[in-house]
């Protein structure tokens, strides 16, 4: 079984999510996304030049990133539907966000933007983490493609 690492975590491209980019139509905004991951999964086990059935693939959808994890399950789930990625587990990590007040310091785990430390209700404040969008690795199951 080989893993291929994508480089330095690959980025899905630029202007299919981020925090407030999640168009009306939800459903649509996270079928493109899966379609660029299925892509992307493409170019790393080509550009690798290792042969094998994808067999799983890891990504990181953070809770601030403006895609639903889920939904992306779904629509890989209809996409490779009878193809040979059919039998490919695909794992989401999905990385939490914090609030961290350059008033008080308290770091507060969140699960939604805000605009004040939940603490001391102070405007200094920094977001970390949670918007991540990345394809992590791509594991084959060498000999056989």
């Amino acid at each position: 079984m080989a893993v291929l690492k994508a480089d330095a975590a690959e980025r899905l491209p630029p202007g299919l999510a981020g925090p407030g980019l999640v168009p009306s139509n939800e459903a649509m905004h996270e079928l493109s996304i899966a379609e660029a991951i299925l892509q992307q999964v493409d170019e790393v086990v080509r550009q690798s030049g290792q042969a094998g059935r994808v067999t799983r693939v890891e990504l990181s959808i953070g809770v601030l990133s403006g895609v639903c994890a889920d939904s992306v399950r779904f629509a890989l789930g209809l996409l490779t539907e009878g193809t040979e990625l059919a039998q490919t587990e695909f794992r989401i990590r999905q990385p939490g966000a914090e609030c961290v007040c350059g008033e008080c310091g308290q770091r507060t785990p969140i699960d939604d933007l805000v605009m004040a430390c939940p603490q001391c209700g102070s405007s200094e404040i920094a977001i970390q983490g949670g918007r991540d969008l990345l394809l992590e690795s791509v594991e084959l199951e060498e000999g056989r493609r």
